[in-house]
């Protein structure tokens, strides 16, 4: 009797291991079925702080390679540096009398690059301004300033329809690259730093090869100004923002448009990729931030910004991807802890 109970105990432990193993073959078939779920838990965003200071509104933002220094610029004409640990204003920086239109850090964070009527180099650490240029003979406003990975390169996009790339220690013109046929809203740089995207309101937007400094492709299919640009760290994928209230995602080996992401009842003035290329952040004039999976195309959160916010004018996500930063139309800045 004894050794019958054994027999059965022993069937019983063999079908209960069975069981389990065909259990846990299922989940890992729905989750292999449905990443989007897991990227959802993943891409959870949480309102932390929200910093206020300017006295315009806030036009761009840029997070340093240090991941604690926050440069936010504004329409009030001036730059101001926070401390993201402890969410306090470091400095304000006066830069013009009119708008500053945007910021960005070098890759060693050593310069701090604003556009605005003129281009500015800055040293974040000793918050002096290193350096001045026009971007041509006559005050034409500079939309949007890059640095290059490599660190070997600043580019910048103005009113005179032109980009020019230049020596960021030195502010000597290296390049000028003339395609476009209105202003320029936004350069991007690739990882490795031998494509530069520019994006206009020509509706347009123009592939360039830095080492030849030509132009490689013109990319069409927006109905409304270019706003802003980003490219994936793996350099495969570019998206791309604009008035025409969509997000287009372009595939950089057929330089075709792969997805068009719709949602937002505003144009799209920003939009940036998260360091692991899976999400995509968009911020947009209709006053809310979009979270999408770039695997799915699907929109997987919506955030909101400041209470008295009509507009987010510029986001951007820590080099960790664990912190995105917002700005807004009433001058507010949100930072936002992702999970």
């Amino acid at each position: 009797m004894s050794e019958n109970n054994s027999n059965r105990n022993l069937i019983l432990s063999i079908v209960t291991i069975i069981t389990l193993i065909g259990t846990v073959v299922a989940v890992m078939a729905y989750v292999e079925m449905k990443p989007a779920i897991w990227l959802k838990l993943w891409s959870r965003a949480t309102l932390i702080e929200t910093m206020s200071g300017h006295s315009g509104p806030v036009t761009s933002v840029a997070i340093g390679p240090d991941e604690k220094t926050l440069a936010s610029s504004s329409s009030d004409g001036t730059i101001k540096l926070w401390n993201l640990d402890e969410f306090e204003e470091m400095a304000t920086l006066v830069a013009d009398k009119g708008t500053v239109t945007s910021v960005a850090f070098s890759p060693n964070g050593n310069m701090l690059a604003s556009g605005s009527d003129r281009i500015k180099l800055w040293n974040p650490e000793t918050k002096r301004k290193m350096a001045t240029k026009r971007h041509s003979w006559w005050s034409y406003r500079v939309n949007c300033v890059a640095f290059s990975p490599d660190g070997k390169m600043l580019a910048t996009g103005s009113d005179d329809q032109k980009i020019k790339i230049w020596d960021p220690e030195t502010l000597w013109e290296i390049a000028t690259l003339s395609e476009h046929s209105d202003w320029i809203n936004s350069v991007a740089f690739s990882q490795d730093s031998k494509i530069l995207a520019s994006g206009s309101r020509d509706r347009t937007i123009k592939l360039w090869n830095l080492e030849t400094r030509e132009k490689i492709a013109t990319l069409t299919g927006h109905s409304g100004t270019v706003n802003s640009l980003a490219f994936s760290r793996d350099g495969k994928m570019l998206a791309s923002g604009s008035d025409d209230r969509t997000i287009k995602i372009w595939s950089m080996e057929s330089k075709q448009a792969i997805a068009t992401l719709m949602g937002h009842a505003g144009a799209i003035a920003s939009v940036t990729i998260s360091p692991n290329g899976k999400m995509l952040a968009s911020g947009s004039l209709d006053g809310t931030i979009k979270l999408w999976n770039l695997q799915t195309k699907e929109a997987i959160a919506t955030l909101t910004a400041s209470a008295s916010a009509k507009a987010v004018n510029s986001i951007a996500i820590s080099p960790n991807g664990k912190i995105l930063v917002s700005g807004s139309q009433d001058g507010a800045i949100d930072i936002w802890r992702m999970r």
